[in-house]
């Protein structure tokens, strides 16, 4: 009967997040979505229920009765339905329990990347959205590959030519830069005499990062003294800030307060996008995590 009604699991999770914290206002920031949209979910609970559930004053919020009894009921319904969800003998639940999002390596913990993926976690788990998301960090060419063979579900890449056989989005545009340690006399410093007077750092073939960096190489005619190549962004980034080498990377990977830099010419720019097979199964999903990493980009440029 309820079924009919439009009551749904996300509304029972909502209710109980408003119950846990104690406050609508504090629900809605956990949640990451606006208190006037709580709202309107609570109101419409409690129109499909035909009773009260919460009695708001100016000292705060407090459940009915009503609510109290309705309470362990949806924390049955809640718990039940996450039980469900974890059991192997399910088959149909097993088949989507989980959204295997792969994404390019991040440079730190403190990186763009990693901030985006930490946040994307967070609205998944808080609203509590199914199915169940996983995050693996790999290279392009080995996420490429695990998309068309159906290992991963989406990915989350710097890939300048996306293969025919992948949909995709674009999330963000970052400016290049030269980055190298402190401590360099910045008079009289240029693109040419760090790169040809020293190391660079080179991620592996394959990125979008890799080709950008060739591009500037050629177009610029420069040839750096050494090179030092690896898949790790993270290695790169520390090689920099110990002043072994320099190395191209792009904003937001870095934190102005442990290297110098100088920035790439305009039309050498980083793509971060989403990518994912056009005839996925799933296609909802994306759709939910789509509109997950487009609202985190809204937020982080609203905070900036």
């Amino acid at each position: 009967m309820l079924l009919q009604t439009g009551l749904t699991l996300r509304m029972i999770g909502y209710f109980l997040t408003v119950c846990e914290v104690g406050s609508v206002a504090k629900a809605a920031r956990k949640l990451s979505i606006s208190q006037p949209t709580l709202s309107r979910q609570i109101q419409k609970l409690e129109t499909i229920l035909n009773r009260k559930l919460l009695i708001r004053s100016p000292f705060g919020m407090q459940l009915t009765p009503e609510a109290q009894l309705l309470l362990e009921g949806c924390q049955r319904a809640d718990q039940t339905y996450r039980s469900i969800m974890r059991d192997e003998n399910f088959s149909y639940f097993r088949q989507f329990r989980t959204l295997r999002l792969a994404s390019m390596m991040p440079s730190s913990s403190d990186s763009s990347l990693t901030l985006t993926l930490a946040r994307l976690v967070r609205l998944w788990r808080e609203r509590r959205y199914q199915p169940a998301l996983t995050v693996s960090t790999l290279a392009a060419p080995t996420m490429v590959e695990g998309l068309l063979e159906d290992t991963y579900d989406v990915g989350l890449t710097d890939l300048l030519d996306v293969p025919p056989t992948l949909d995709h989005v674009d999330l963000e545009i970052s400016d290049l830069h030269l980055v190298f340690a402190r401590g360099h006399t910045l008079n009289g410093v240029t693109l040419s005499s760090l790169i040809e007077g020293g190391t660079l750092a080179i991620p592996a073939f394959g990125t979008g990062l890799r080709r950008l960096t060739d591009q500037f190489l050629e177009h610029a005619g420069l040839v750096p003294a050494s090179v030092f190549e690896t898949q790790s962004i993270s290695l790169m980034l520390r090689l920099v800030i110990d002043g072994t080498c320099c190395a191209i990377m792009p904003a937001g990977s870095f934190r102005p307060q442990d290297v110098d830099s100088l920035p790439l010419p305009s039309r050498y720019r980083m793509i971060t996008r989403l990518i994912w097979k056009k005839t996925h199964s799933n296609p909802a999903s994306i759709e939910r995590l789509k509109s997950c990493l487009l609202e985190n980009r809204r937020h982080r440029k609203s905070a900036a």
